[in-house]
């Protein structure tokens, strides 16, 4: 699946052999790295970056206590509008053994401050068994021989990989909510639905993305360019036709239920909040298509900068 909110973060890389640590520098793995021999350093910089994304919160209602939890989708932007954002941890790629350092316990030590944090072993051929057995034990993510002779890219594509399941780990529980409150339908999980998405992602090397509303839909940047994908399917347009109803005529609201056109509820709010006054609803009514493989499950793309 997409993850629910992705940005660039920062990829630690703890070894022994400077030399090693130089070589890995070299072949550009990632855009932000920390490279040490010193895993006190490593250390610090995870207790430093903590995760600040704040989407849900627990809440206990009446004297049941029965567990409540709410969510708050706005908080996923709020976060890709600041400006650390990237120092946070996502991935930490350590040698299995170096003298002064056991990779496994100082991988236990990194669980217990930040367990989200995607754990790449490097290792040697003598000690797979043991790594494999860590894996197995969830400590940690991933391992690669230093033998290998395609071990750069592995490794690259292993901490890409490991970035975007940092962002699946962060958000499982908003992930857990959203499929299982059962009052509106959400497409996060269809494959259809991510094959589409993964597909606007990769093609148009977009950086930053988060959902925006429980359906579907998403904020998209690359560079300077930054756009929405606002989802729908016959129930949303069902809700739009009754939303506009004195101010829509017959036609429109045909091409509404028939999925021809959909209505920007997401910018429409966001516009009402920021100038409080009667809002045009026709501009943000837009052309649709169907997403393949999903029946009556529509999108429409909107560019909102394009510098």
């Amino acid at each position: 699946m997409l993850p629910i909110i992705y940005y660039e973060t920062t990829v630690l890389y703890l070894d022994d052999n400077k030399k090693f640590l130089n070589l890995i520098e070299s072949s550009n793995i990632s855009n932000r790295n920390v490279f040490s021999t010193n895993a006190g350093i490593i250390k610090e910089h995870i207790n430093k970056e903590k995760n600040n994304i704040a989407i849900t919160a627990e809440v206990d209602i009446g004297e049941t206590q029965e567990r409540y939890i709410k969510y708050n989708l706005s908080n996923l932007k709020l976060r890709l509008d600041e400006s650390n954002k990237e120092n946070e941890i996502s991935v930490l790629v350590v040698d299995y053994d170096m003298p002064k350092v056991d990779g496994i316990n100082f991988c236990k030590t990194v669980n217990k401050i930040n367990s989200n944090i995607y754990k790449i072993f490097l290792t040697g051929a003598a000690e797979k068994d043991e790594v494999i057995n860590a894996m197995q034990d969830g400590l940690i993510d991933f391992y690669i021989s230093k033998s290998d002779q395609n071990l750069m890219d592995k490794l690259r594509l292993a901490v890409l990989k490991g970035k975007k399941e940092y962002f699946r780990k962060t958000c499982r529980e908003l992930h857990k909510i959203l499929l299982n409150k059962g009052i509106y339908k959400t497409y996060i999980d269809d494959l259809n639905y991510i094959n589409f998405m993964n597909n606007i992602v990769s093609s148009e090397t977009i950086g930053e993305y988060c959902l925006i509303e429980d359906i579907g839909s998403y904020f998209m940047k690359a560079e300077n360019r930054e756009k929405l994908i606002i989802i729908s399917d016959e129930e949303k347009q069902k809700g739009t036709v009754e939303y506009l109803k004195d101010m829509i005529d017959q036609k429109l609201e045909r091409e509404i239920l028939e999925g021809l056109q959909i209505l920007d509820n997401y910018s429409l709010e966001n516009d009402k909040l920021v100038d409080g006054k009667s809002i045009m609803y026709d501009k943000y009514i837009c052309p649709s298509e169907e997403i393949k493989g999903l029946e009556k499950v529509f999108f429409i793309t909107k560019v909102i900068k394009n510098n």
